[in-house]
């Protein structure tokens, strides 16, 4: 994925083509949320499964095979501490997305949006908990 073009060389999709039809399974590693992968549509249908969040949260379809939570408590602080320095942060849940904007730049949210070239990015929202934390 270029960061200047946002999009996936023709290059990289023929290879992926040829790699799936010899049977070579194909995974997306990123440091990205699931949220946050909105713009490989153009392989989409080549992916076997997903390795995201750093680590955090891995799948194959919908069957999970690592998630790795946060308690609830560490994220408060995280994110109190955050607001307290004028920082921003970004609360993953299982299902949702959060950026917490408590920088002096009022428009630092759309500054990311536009960088990572992403759909997804919610305003301020309460954090919901799932019955053993929050991947963050």
């Amino acid at each position: 994925m270029s960061f200047k073009t946002h999009a996936i060389p023709q290059s990289t999709v023929e290879a992926l083509t040829k790699a799936k039809e010899r049977g070579v399974e194909i995974y997306i590693s990123t440091g990205r949320p699931y949220a946050l992968v909105t713009n490989i549509g153009s392989i989409e249908h080549l992916i076997d499964g997903y390795i995201t969040t750093n680590g955090a949260y891995c799948f194959i379809g919908d069957r999970v095979i690592s998630c790795s939570l946060i308690p609830r408590e560490d994220v408060s602080y995280v994110v109190g501490k955050t607001k307290s320095v004028g920082f921003q942060c970004m609360v993953v849940g299982e299902k949702s997305l959060t950026m917490y904007n408590t920088a002096s730049d009022p428009e630092a949210v759309e500054k990311v949006r536009e960088l990572l070239n992403v759909t997804g990015l919610e305003r301020e929202l309460p954090i919901e908990p799932t019955s053993s934390g929050i991947l963050f």
